[in-house]
């Protein structure tokens, strides 16, 4: 058997995205934070307690900032602190008996709700 079929290869240098240092490990941490979720909330549901993330996307905050990723190319992307801050009350005001395991993109989820988020004051 050719040796070759038994490696695993990287995407060659040139169709590589370019990461960020540490991106690895930042992307690791997301993803166990919504298997974390989806697992905890399974465990404490007959319990009556709700378990919920809400992944924000791209937000304009320093650490964004530091990075450059709010460019032209991503401007539009750019979530308001204000769908993030409705989707959290309205995942922590919702009933945890129906409400629980919900990995919610602030926008979308909202939408799904028929919910416009209130201005912050």
């Amino acid at each position: 058997m050719d040796r070759q079929h038994l490696l695993r290869r990287r995407p060659a240098p040139e169709a590589a995205l370019r990461p960020l240092p540490g991106g690895t490990v930042y992307g690791l941490c997301k993803a166990a934070l919504e298997r974390f979720t989806t697992g905890l909330a399974s465990e404490v549901q007959e319990d009556g307690v709700a378990v919920n993330v809400v992944s924000p996307g791209l937000v304009d905050t320093p650490g964004v900032a530091v990075h450059g990723l709010i460019n032209e190319t991503t401007r539009d992307r750019v979530q308001p602190i204000k769908f993030i801050a409705e989707a959290v009350y309205q995942l922590a005001s919702g009933d945890p008996r129906t409400l629980t395991g919900v990995i919610a993109y602030a926008e979308p989820f909202l939408k799904e709700l028929g919910v416009e988020p209130a201005e912050l004051v």
